[in-house]
């Protein structure tokens, strides 16, 4: 099993695997994860009290809470950190470095996108408990759950390529600093 974890980890794009090391030991990351998980627990901790009334709707505005939070993560933390993701190679100088590498364009940019698929897939497995505690209190079927979640993702990852498309259009660091400001 480690010889193919191995094997396999060699066929994955360098890039993917540089910008996911970076995005985990950066402080927007550990901010906003940690800001999750406090928020779901917040959320699950009303639910199941509301749960107590007997209602058995408690389901249904946990889940809505829990997506409102989930859906600041996938359309704003996501996207900002893929238009962020050139333009700190910009500001480091470390872009011209990644063009003259045998990598293709495609690959960079595919590299980029799947370092923020893997942010918004940590970010989901953080929510998804909560998530099914909320199907667990009544009031939302599994279904609803997993469209919901499936329209929510596919949404995150067209606005973080999107954004990672923006962040291309800018050459200087100063028009870099105003598509950051504008996204």
């Amino acid at each position: 099993l480690l010889r193919w974890l191995d094997d396999a980890s060699d066929r994955l794009s360098a890039i993917a695997v540089k910008e996911v090391r970076q995005v985990v030991r950066s402080r927007e990351f550990t901010y906003a994860f940690f800001a999750s998980l406090v928020a779901a627990l917040a959320i699950a901790f009303f639910g199941a009290a509301d749960a107590l009334t007997g209602s058995g709707t408690s389901g249904t505005w946990t889940f809505v809470a829990l997506m409102v939070c989930l859906t600041l993560l996938g359309l704003t933390v996501v996207p900002l950190g893929a238009v962020n993701a050139l333009r700190t190679e910009r500001m480091e100088q470390t872009f011209d470095l990644i063009t003259i590498t045998a990598l293709s364009p495609r690959r960079v940019v595919i590299g980029k996108l799947t370092a923020q698929v893997v942010k918004l897939v940590t970010f989901f497995a953080a929510v998804a408990p909560f998530m099914a505690m909320s199907f667990l209190l009544g009031g939302i079927d599994f279904v609803t759950i997993l469209i919901s979640l499936a329209v929510l993702f596919l949404l995150s990852l067209w606005t973080s390529a999107a954004f990672l498309f923006l962040s291309t259009l800018a050459k200087t660091r100063a028009t870099s600093g105003i598509v950051f400001g504008a996204a």
